[in-house]
C-alpha cells in the first residue's frame, strides 16, 4: 500500500468513528496496531509519519491520556456516584451478624463502677446517651474484658458552636484507635482521659472545638473548629493551624501528618502539617450538609451527611440521610448508602470508622430506643449487624481488628 492509499484509508476510518466513541475507538485501534506490529518487520519512515499525523489529527487524545487505557465503565470514568439504599429500620433487626470484638448487645448501666477505681487495659467503645438535663450525661467505656465503667475524673459541658446549637461532648472520633485514651472537645480546650488510669488533663485550644479525630498511632488529634482544622500533638500540646483556612468542619487523617478536610461546599482539601491546603476541583454530588466525624481508609474517607436532591428507590423522606465514602482523588465518584429516616431523629445515621479496608461501620438509631452498629461491605454491598445498644446513644469505637 502506498503512502497516499494509507492516508485515504485512515481518513475513511476516522470519518466512520462516532465522536462519543473516540476513546473506545482509540483503545481498539491501539490494540489492532499492537497486533499488526508483531506481524510487520519493517515500516517505511514516511509511512510512519503519515500514520502518526492521521492519528493525532483525528483521534485528538488529551495530553493526560498519552498512554492509552481501556475506556472501562468505572465510577471514575463516568464521574457518577454509586448509590445504595440501606435496609429499612424495621428490617435491621433481622440482619445477620458479623463477628467482632464487641458483644452483640450492650445495655448501659446507671450504676456502672468508676473508671478511676476499676482501670482497664483497652477500651473498645465509648457511649453517651442523650438527655434533657442541664449537664451532659456521663460517658461509659466498654473494656476488652466486657465490663462497663463510668469516666469519673472529668467535668464536661455541652459542646456549643458559634450558631448556638449544642451537642454531646462525646463525638464519634473521641476514642483513640489503640483504645487507651479518649478526647473530648470543649470550648477553648480539649479534655484527655487515660482510660488505663481514669486520670484526666486538659490541653488549651482556643475556639469552638466541635469534633476530634485521632491519628492511627493515637498520638495526634485533628480538632474541627468550624472555621478550620487544628492539628494537636497530644504529648506536648503543640498546635498546627495549617488547616485553619479551610472552611467547614470534619477531617480525617490519610497518612499522618496529612489529612483530608471534607468541606461544606463538597470539595476536599488535603493538608500536610506546615503547608497550605490543596483543594480538589471535583465536588461530592447530592451533598447538603456533612454530619458527624470522618474516618479514612487509604484514600477513602467515610462520613455521614444529609442530601439536598438525592432520589433513590426505597427512600421516601426529603433530604435523606446517608453515609458517604469519598474517594479523595475523585470526589465526584463517591459511594453513598442512603437511609429512609421516617420515624428517626436528625443525625440518626453516622459513620463510626472502618472494619478492615473496605467495610464501613455505621451508627443507626432506629427511633424506638435502640442504636445499632452496622457494617456496610463496599465489596459486596451487604449490610449486617455488629452490635445493638439500648437507648439513643452516641458511640465512638476503637480500632476493631478483623
Amino acid at each position: 500500500m502506498t503512502e497516499r492509499q494509507l492516508r485515504d484509508a485512515l481518513h475513511e476510518l476516522a470519518d466512520a468513528v462516532e465522536r462519543s466513541d473516540l476513546a473506545a475507538s482509540a483503545w481498539a485501534g491501539a490494540q489492532r496496531r499492537r497486533i499488526r506490529r508483531r506481524r510487520v518487520t519493517a515500516v517505511v519512515g514516511a509511512t510512519t509519519v503519515a500514520v502518526a499525523l492521521a492519528v493525532v489529527t483525528y483521534i485528538r487524545l488529551p495530553a493526560e491520556r498519552a498512554t492509552l487505557r481501556p475506556p472501562v465503565n468505572s465510577p471514575i470514568a463516568s464521574a457518577q456516584p454509586s448509590v445504595a439504599v440501606a435496609p429499612g429500620r424495621e428490617e435491621e433487626a433481622s440482619l445477620p451478624y458479623t463477628d467482632s470484638p464487641l458483644p452483640r448487645s450492650v445495655k448501659l448501666s446507671a450504676n456502672a463502677p468508676q473508671l478511676s477505681k476499676n482501670p482497664l487495659t483497652r477500651g473498645l467503645a465509648l457511649f453517651e446517651s442523650w438527655n434533657e438535663l442541664s449537664s451532659p450525661p456521663p460517658v461509659q467505656v466498654l473494656g476488652d474484658d466486657g465490663r462497663l465503667r463510668e469516666l469519673d475524673q472529668m467535668h464536661l459541658a455541652w459542646v456549643a458552636g458559634p450558631d448556638g446549637n449544642r451537642r454531646l461532648p462525646l463525638s464519634s472520633g473521641s476514642l483513640a484507635p489503640d483504645g487507651t485514651r479518649a478526647a473530648f472537645p470543649q470550648k477553648d480546650e480539649i479534655v484527655l482521659v487515660d482510660l488505663r488510669t481514669g486520670a484526666a488533663r486538659t490541653l488549651p485550644l482556643r475556639g469552638f472545638n466541635q469534633l476530634v479525630t485521632w491519628s492511627s498511632g493515637s498520638d495526634l488529634l485533628l480538632v474541627s473548629q468550624g472555621s478550620g482544622t487544628a492539628l494537636l500533638t497530644v504529648a506536648t500540646g503543640a498546635v498546627d493551624h495549617s488547616g485553619a483556612s479551610t472552611p467547614g468542619w470534619g477531617a480525617a487523617f490519610l497518612d499522618a501528618p496529612t489529612w483530608a478536610d471534607l468541606r461544606d461546599d463538597g470539595t476536599v482539601a488535603v493538608t500536610s502539617a506546615g503547608s497550605l491546603p490543596a483543594v480538589a476541583g471535583e465536588r461530592v454530588p447530592h451533598l447538603g450538609q456533612w454530619w458527624g466525624g470522618a474516618f479514612a481508609s487509604g484514600g477513602l474517607v467515610a462520613r455521614g451527611a444529609f442530601s439536598t436532591d438525592l432520589e433513590a428507590v426505597g427512600v421516601t423522606t426529603n433530604h435523606p440521610q446517608m453515609v458517604v465514602v469519598v474517594d479523595v482523588a475523585h470526589p465526584a465518584t463517591s459511594r453513598m448508602l442512603a437511609f429512609d429516616w421516617t420515624g428517626r431523629s436528625k443525625g440518626c445515621c453516622a459513620a463510626l470508622g472502618w472494619f478492615g479496608g473496605h467495610t464501613v461501620l455505621v451508627s443507626s438509631e432506629d427511633g424506638s430506643g435502640l442504636t445499632r452498629v452496622l457494617a456496610w461491605d463496599l465489596d459486596t454491598g451487604a449490610v449486617s449487624r455488629i452490635t445493638e445498644v439500648v437507648g439513643a446513644t452516641t458511640i465512638s469505637l476503637a480500632s476493631l481488628v478483623r
